[in-house]
């Protein structure tokens, strides 16, 4: 439905109405489906779920995206865009998180307010590295964090790196068995510590910091 409406709107159609809702609505029900995916393969025992649900709403993120270079009124925003990043998230492909995390941005960054990255955004994506079992998946999901570091530095409120990002990639090293891994987890437990007491809110270390590093050098 929201496809075709798309499709009508550029095809000349002024008049055709395309609410914020209509397409939150498409992408929220393909979110649920990559959630149920996900939890079949758990249950099933099967290393890979479903991935359709999930790129289906990518697919139709991607049109809506293509539309807004013709028709500024068809703009996703960042819900949208979280909802295909934690589709993405649940069936465990940080590839596909991260690629829409790039987009976003590259909208963003052409002048698009409506879809402004945040906190929550990147989180999903740095914790799809962290559980993910690639290899690199934890220098992947540190390079994400760091990103976060510069645009705060840059004065982007929005996006700060709080104790659930730092978390997850102290997790992700820990969990990665690469050489040099419990140096990299403790590294940045330190870099935590050192923002917490320079001033920053939001990312306090906290017992599960500590024992995953705890548990890397373990």
């Amino acid at each position: 439905m929201v496809r075709d409406l798309v499709k009508r709107r550029l095809a000349g159609g002024a008049g055709v109405k395309v609410k914020d809702g209509f397409l939150r609505g498409a992408l929220n029900s393909y979110r649920i489906l990559s959630e149920n995916a996900a939890g079949q393969a758990r249950r099933g025992g099967k290393q890979s779920p479903d991935a359709s649900f999930a790129r289906k709403a990518d697919d139709l993120l991607a049109l809506v995206e293509q539309a807004y270079d013709r028709d500024p009124a068809l703009s996703p925003d960042i819900k949208s865009y979280n909802t295909v990043v934690y589709a993405y998230a649940k069936i465990g492909d940080p590839e596909g998180a991260e690629a829409v995390l790039r987009r976003l941005e590259k909208l963003w960054k052409a002048g698009n307010a409506k879809v402004k990255p945040d906190t929550t955004l990147y989180n999903t994506v740095i914790n799809a590295w962290s559980k993910s079992r690639e290899k690199g998946a934890a220098k992947r999901g540190e390079a994400i964090l760091e990103h976060m570091e510069v645009l705060n530095q840059q004065g982007h409120e929005d996006v700060f790196p709080d104790t659930i990002c730092y978390n997850a990639v102290i997790n992700a090293w820990a969990k990665s068995r690469e050489k040099g891994a419990a140096q990299r987890a403790e590294a940045i437990l330190n870099h935590m510590v050192k923002v917490y007491e320079g001033g920053r809110e939001g990312c306090c270390p906290n017992t599960r910091s500590f024992n995953t590093v705890i548990d890397a050098w373990a």
